[in-house]
């Protein structure tokens, strides 16, 4: 698997001024070059999809009018409810490695993270639900790569995600 985020973006991303509430995040979403598709709300919290010059499915996923994540989904796989065993156990490894895959990309633009693991260890960020987790912590943003397996019935993703900082 091949990052399909150009390094370009990604930079792009770390130079902006994040700013996580409704008023600011508009700045936000011009300068990645998003585009506003659907909002989608559900009491308190709420999601907003765009459309992404690079073809990535793309949402910010607020609590009332802050934004707490931005997320991309790198590369999923779906309906594996009908996978048979050696199906599903080629796709978990697929997908972790894509998860490696993606995580050394940044490594060798970033740096190492500060965090690399599984849910559960220490150091996992409390506010994320992954099951393999890398974080990158800046001053206004971190930027995380997860592994999304929520169990056979569910999709599993590689997902970039930037959210505040804790």
């Amino acid at each position: 698997m091949t990052l399909n985020v150009p390094d370009e973006f990604l930079k792009t991303c770390m130079s902006v001024a994040w700013a996580w509430d409704r008023p600011h995040w508009s700045a936000v979403v011009q300068k990645l070059g998003l585009i506003e598709k659907a909002a989608h709300v559900r009491g308190q919290y709420s999601r907003t999809d765009y459309r992404n010059p690079l073809g990535i499915h793309t949402w910010a996923q607020w609590l009332s009018d802050r934004v707490v994540g931005l997320k991309l989904e790198l590369v999923r796989w779906a309906n594996l409810e009908e996978s048979n065993r050696e199906d599903y156990e080629r796709v978990l490894r697929e997908s972790e490695a894509a998860f490696s895959t993606v995580t050394k990309h940044l490594r060798e633009v970033f740096g190492s993270p500060i965090f690399e693991g599984r849910f559960g260890e220490a150091g996992f960020p409390h506010d994320q639900s992954a099951e393999l987790l890398a974080l990158w912590q800046y001053p206004s943003v971190r930027m995380m790569v997860q592994w999304l397996h929520g169990g056979a019935t569910t999709p599993i993703a590689v997902v970039l995600v930037f959210a505040p900082p804790s």
